[in-house]
């Protein structure tokens, strides 16, 4: 299972420990093998040293807690589709313009003469 939104990384070194706390004094309730995959859900505020992952995720033995920062390599966001593309980059026209052409272009013509009006007051 992999959400696209999430930041996922790789275990880099062998044995890695997993603490309940994010500290080297913290218990140990798993160890992660050199290749793993796991979740970042975070990094710690007062340290980020150390990073929450979830590892195993969607599996019955997955686990939760703390990984010293640096024995993980973050991997790089996967590439867009064509319709994430789109979503995300075909900018979408203001409220105004969504309503009918007919009453767009009333307004518009409102507009410009009430500035026509304030220029010639105003000169």
């Amino acid at each position: 299972m992999s959400d696209p939104q999430s930041v996922y990384g790789i275990v880099k070194s062998q044995g890695l420990n997993v603490r309940r706390e994010p500290s080297r004094h913290g218990k140990i309730i798993d160890q992660l093998s050199r290749g793993d995959r796991v979740k970042i859900i975070s990094t710690s505020q007062l340290d980020h040293d150390w990073i929450h992952v979830l590892a195993r995720e969607g599996h019955d033995n997955a686990v939760r807690g703390f990984c010293f920062a640096p024995d993980v390599e973050i991997e790089p966001p996967p590439p867009l589709t064509s319709e994430e593309d789109t979503q995300i980059f075909t900018p979408q026209p203001p409220p105004f313009f969504q309503r009918n052409r007919t009453e767009a272009i009333v307004l518009g013509l409102v507009i410009a003469a009430v500035a026509a009006l304030l220029i010639m007051v105003l000169s």
